[in-house]
């Protein structure tokens, strides 16, 4: 996790969901979903290219890197932001691959630094449809009450306490449900 990298770009990619989502809203559902698809197709592309760079375990912001991280990482931030709000995702297949490239820190890296803006993206996106009555609250409600009794009854993690595999379905629930509960 590379905190302060982190936090930038979740700040800057926040403005730039808030901005997304209410582009977003105005769009035609079906050109969103359209949309929408090539991206995520471009982006598994683009990740099966080989990185020009190797990683740098040592990546951090600070005072002698903020000339090049700092450019880098608001634009990545703003422009991955604005996407995951415009399509009213947390953008978590955008955001390490844009982490990759702004920062060239190893995956395990971006993947744990992710998690910081996913919560922020989709925190500002659900405030922004919310605000406009378009979020089922009732709904997310029911998420994060299965969330929360899951934890209670001891949950395992991805296998379950009796090891079955849970549903690709299942498991993205159990993600946004955990992240709303853990918050």
């Amino acid at each position: 996790m590379k905190w302060r990298c982190a936090i930038l770009f979740a700040l800057v990619g926040a403005t730039g969901a808030w901005v997304g989502a209410a582009l977003g809203k105005a769009t035609n559902g079906q050109s969103l979903l359209a949309l929408f698809g090539a991206v995520m197709i471009t982006v598994g592309l683009l990740m099966l290219r080989q990185r020009s760079e190797g990683d740098n375990p040592d990546v951090r912001l600070d005072m002698q890197s903020i000339a090049i991280l700092g450019p880098r990482l608001v634009a990545t931030g703003a422009a991955t932001g604005f996407a995951s709000g415009y399509f009213g995702i947390g953008g978590g297949f955008l955001i390490v691959p844009s982490l990759l490239f702004a920062t060239n820190m190893p995956m395990m890296a971006a993947v744990g630094s992710s998690l910081l803006a996913v919560a922020a993206f989709g925190a500002t996106t659900a405030i922004s449809y919310g605000s406009s009555g378009l979020a089922d609250w009732a709904l997310a409600g029911v998420f994060v009450a299965g969330r929360v009794q899951r934890d209670r009854a001891g949950d395992a993690g991805p296998q379950g306490r009796s090891g079955e595999r849970r549903s690709g379905c299942s498991d993205g629930a159990h993600g946004q449900s955990r992240l709303a509960s853990d918050g």
